[in-house]
């Protein structure tokens, strides 16, 4: 099955947004037909004129705060046959203006006319699960971005946009409030970078503020948080806000509290934009759906201590494994698998030492369960010289996002005795 994206109508949906009007023209400039819903008060409400004005049977919305790529009515994704889009939504990733994560939050989706009538969300929701968000069973969440969310056009728009979702990322998929410690990585990871990440863009201070504001309410404080779906509610608390004469003072201040409830490495924000240099998103789906899913190789990185050997190990390696990276560290310093992970893209990557000598029937293809826990993989070595196996100069499998903050993570040794590297001088 083809989905392409010229088959669909297409309703760019604002409310109040600064940039709106900006925002639609260039849309214009890409689909000349383009519709458009302003003004509607509740997110279902609103969707659900979206869908009353749509002449196809899927139609896809646009958010007020999106800049859509201008190769995304290029683009066509073959999706597997078994796939109903008559009862699913196509929902891209969004690019944040801000901070640089990308994942559902402002990106594009393509939703059946029929599923938006008929559905009770946010303001006309009976339960908690939708009452903050749509009902994520139904979504095929594509790792691609199809527009840039650009919430940045003035202190209110970024905030909001910080203190939704700030909110959001502390909630299961039930709509129950988390404890930091068990939200799931993938957000706990866009979470800390909306707290973070964005003092060296214009109004990207208010966004850090908004997030530590709403984890700050969520989980310490318990307030109602169905209360973000009301933005005469998120107003009042904005211009209380925006008294504050040292934002910087605040944010910090917020960031001593949530550090009291297990984040351990809530920083202040003064080197925000040395944080952002280490932003590389996370996947956010598997991709099932699609007849070629994001690719399941992991970068690999040969670290080396300037060995006498290294130029050659790495030189083999390269011979199997074209991807392999390099990077040369000082002996045992942390700051070298920091500078390994800055390299890599993927969610997890390897690590082989100088002195490691890869067998022949390793070839790097374990795949970590999209949805596990996050954990330090090691494989076993051979010791040339003393015979003795351990974990000691393994391979290394390690998560790319703690790494480079270096959290707390936990050590598994994973035993596969078919595989081992050769470690030692010969």
């Amino acid at each position: 099955m083809i989905f392409n994206p010229n088959e669909h109508t297409v309703v760019f949906l604002s409310y109040d947004e600064p940039n709106c009007d900006e925002n639609f023209q260039h849309l214009l400039t890409l689909r000349p037909d383009a519709l458009r819903v302003h003004g509607v008060k509740g997110s279902d409400t609103a969707h659900k004129k979206v869908a009353e004005i749509s002449l196809t049977k899927n139609v896809i919305i646009v958010d007020g705060d999106n800049i859509v790529n201008r190769d995304f009515f290029h683009t066509t994704i073959e999706l597997n046959d078994d796939v109903d889009l008559s009862t699913s939504v196509l929902s891209f990733s969004g690019l944040n203006c801000i901070n640089g994560t990308k994942y559902g939050n402002g990106g594009i989706k393509v939703w059946p006319t029929e599923l938006i009538k008929n559905m009770q969300t946010h303001e006309n929701s009976q339960n908690l699960e939708t009452k903050v968000d749509f009902h994520l069973e139904n979504y095929l969440q594509l790792n691609h971005a199809g527009s840039t969310a650009m919430i940045s056009s003035s202190p209110k728009q970024a905030w909001r946009a910080g203190f939704r979702d700030g909110v959001k990322l502390c909630l299961n998929d039930k709509g129950v409030i988390c404890e930091l410690d068990e939200i799931d990585w993938r957000n706990f990871d866009r979470l800390w970078n909306w707290m973070h990440i964005g003092q060296d863009v214009e109004n990207g201070l208010w966004a850090i503020y908004g997030a530590r504001l709403g984890v700050y309410m969520t989980v310490i404080k318990r307030f109602d948080y169905t209360e973000i779906e009301d933005f005469d509610y998120l107003d009042r608390i904005f211009n209380n806000a925006i008294s504050s004469v040292n934002l910087i003072e605040k944010c910090n201040n917020l960031g001593k509290a949530i550090n009291h409830i297990k984040i351990k490495d809530m920083l202040s924000v003064e080197h925000s934009k040395r944080y952002k240099e280490t932003v590389s998103p996370v996947y956010r789906s598997p991709e099932l759906f699609l007849k070629e899913p994001h690719s399941k190789e992991y970068d690999i990185v040969f670290i080396s201590y300037h060995e006498p050997n290294s130029d050659y190990n790495y030189k083999k390696l390269c011979e199997r494994f074209p991807r392999a990276k390099r990077v040369v560290g000082a002996v045992g310093s942390h700051q070298t698998y920091i500078q390994a992970a800055k390299l890599c893209s993927t969610d997890y990557f390897w690590v082989v030492d100088a002195n490691a000598e890869i067998v022949d029937d390793f070839n790097f293809d374990y795949v970590v369960s999209f949805y596990d826990i996050l954990k330090v993989r090691i494989w076993r070595a051979r010791n040339v010289v003393t015979d003795m196996v351990s974990g000691y100069g393994g391979v290394k499998l390690l998560p790319r996002t703690p790494t480079i903050r270096m959290d707390n993570i936990k050590i598994e040794h994973v035993m596969v005795v078919s595989n081992i590297t050769r470690s030692g001088s010969q």
